[in-house]
């Protein structure tokens, strides 16, 4: 399933939203075989995913009961942060902003207690791209500070890039006149 989870990203990204799906069901039909497990519950919320994008919606929200049931029943805290790390995309997708906040929240909480800093700053995009949609600048810039300062301080530059994003895009909906400043600082971390 760890290949079929690259490649679902690998094709997500490129916008090419048949061959994720076809990922997801790779995985699923694996996963299925074991059983409650993590993989099962990876192969779920993936599903939900991909159909989110195709979209197929009432399966996508089968998937995604069927991804938080098998959470429940193995009890995993790192998986569960996955599961809801992927399930949030979906949530935040459909304009479902509160449910997605919740789950997204947890992610990170999760990430952020396990010290595993690479998931914590996708979640960190994650929400900002739910507080953006919902035009909540005040928090997006919030949220963008505490994640650009953990970037600093792991010399993460694409996390950095990352908040340095969001904090602009929260500057633009507010009309501040630093907004010049972010810019120059994501250009020198890009060259």
């Amino acid at each position: 399933t760890a290949t079929a989870r690259r490649g679902y990203r690998r094709t997500y990204y490129r916008g090419n939203a048949i061959m994720p799906l076809y990922c997801a069901i790779v995985s699923l039909n694996v996963a299925e075989q074991i059983g409650p497990s993590p993989e099962l519950a990876h192969a779920y919320s993936y599903l939900c995913s991909a159909l989110g994008i195709v979209p197929v919606h009432r399966l996508a929200r089968s998937y995604k009961k069927l991804a938080l049931d098998t959470i429940d029943q193995i009890n995993i805290p790192n998986v569960t942060a996955r599961v809801y790390m992927a399930v949030s995309a979906y949530t935040i997708g459909i304009g479902e902003f509160e449910e997605a906040g919740s789950q997204i929240s947890q992610s990170i909480a999760l990430f952020e207690r396990d010290g595993n800093w690479e998931w914590w700053g996708t979640c960190m995009e994650i929400n900002a791209r739910a507080l953006a949609f919902q035009g909540m600048c005040q928090q997006l810039a919030e949220m963008s500070e505490k994640h650009l300062i953990i970037a600093r301080q792991r010399e993460d530059i694409n996390q950095q890039s990352m908040a340095l994003t969001s904090k602009m895009e929260a500057a633009i909906h507010v009309d501040d006149k630093d907004i010049l400043l972010l810019a120059g600082e994501v250009d020198k971390l890009n060259s």
